[in-house]
């Protein structure tokens, strides 16, 4: 994993492609986790697995979380795999819940999806849609 001022570097990175993509860093239980803006994910993706210093080409996980009563409300987690260096980091879009106080079932939260990135991502996504109804735009099913 790397390390606080490595993470970042890798933070300053994806930002000189696209300004307001990351909004935030942490290291926390052993885990480096970039979060980001739900509009920029596929930027820090892309950047992640196509950077030739950084090569995380391998993702191993796709799942969201319900933050009840929390806002933002929902997020969906990509965790990435550095197979050389055998290291992990871990990205995060926070969705707000665009039902809002009124609770209007129709509209649910939306984000990019990264199977064009991550093939595999396909089912992963498919269950957060599933279980969250957490809409990801571009998915093939």
């Amino acid at each position: 994993m790397p390390d606080a001022p490595g993470l970042e570097l890798i933070a300053q990175g994806i930002e000189e492609g696209q300004p307001g993509t990351v909004i935030e860093t942490a290291v926390e239980h052993g885990k480096a986790t970039l979060i980001v803006n739900p509009d920029g994910v596929l930027h820090a993706l892309r950047w992640l697995r196509d950077r030739p210093e950084q090569a995380y080409t391998f993702l191993s996980s796709v799942h969201a979380a319900d933050y009840l009563p929390a806002s933002p409300r929902f997020a969906v987690h990509y965790e990435l795999l550095c197979r050389e260096r055998v290291e992990r980091v871990n990205v995060k879009a926070l969705l707000e819940d665009p039902a809002g106080a009124n609770g209007d079932a129709e509209k649910l939260p939306e984000l990019d999806s990264c199977v064009e990135l991550f093939p595999t991502a396909d089912y992963q996504e498919r269950e957060a849609y599933d279980f969250f109804g957490i809409v990801f735009r571009g998915h093939p099913d």
